[in-house]
């Protein structure tokens, strides 16, 4: 009689930042695990499970109010494979293995553009741009996109006259507020 030590796995959850909120539940080899119904969050995770020698599948899915939209995914796991994404294609173990992998959620950037009308009352209408995305449509004062996720990097935030208004008729400011932020604010023109 020979005796093979089955290959263990073990998967993690780590969010960047560290204070994050979200939470997942993770599928391995068509078993969910949920943490109880809690989801995993940074830093918590599966105990070491026993694993096939061919075609595990590991894969993350939002718990609760968690929407991974609002994340850029990757994983690696000790075996040295890593890559981006919410799954981890089909692999293979070793008799004895024991490998861990870690899924990393980092946060996007989310920007809000807010429009402000001075005097408060006046009936300019506005589009409002996010990366060239218009994501309000002709907002007066106080109107606003609500926040958007963007990409690390830099981000361009305009706005153009909604009809009838003509943005030429206005002298143009454009102040940030940056909370949680080491960018710098860099005007281009008056946008």
């Amino acid at each position: 009689f020979t005796n093979h030590r089955k290959p263990e796995l073990t998967v993690v959850k780590q969010l960047d930042p560290e204070t994050d909120p979200g939470t997942v539940n993770f599928t391995i080899n068509g078993t969910e695990f949920t943490n109880d119904d809690d989801g995993f969050g940074d830093g918590e995770g599966i105990d070491p499970i026993y694993a096939a020698l061919v075609g595990n599948t590991v894969s993350e899915s939002a718990h609760g109010d968690t929407n991974l939209a609002d994340y850029d995914a990757t994983w690696e796991c000790t075996n040295g494979e890593s890559g981006t994404g919410t799954s981890i294609p089909a692999f293979g173990l070793k008799y004895g293995d024991k490998v861990t992998c870690t899924f990393t959620n980092h946060r996007l950037p989310q920007v809000k553009v807010i429009k402000e009308l001075e005097p408060n009352d006046d009936p300019g209408t506005f589009d409002l741009f996010i990366n060239d995305v218009k994501k309000a449509d002709g907002v007066g004062h106080g109107g606003e996109t609500g926040f958007q996720n963007v990409p690390a990097g830099p981000v361009k935030v305009s706005e153009g006259g909604h009809a009838p208004t003509n943005l030429s008729s206005y002298y143009n400011d454009l102040t940030c507020d940056w909370e949680n932020s080491e960018l710098t604010y860099i005007p281009e023109g008056t946008n």
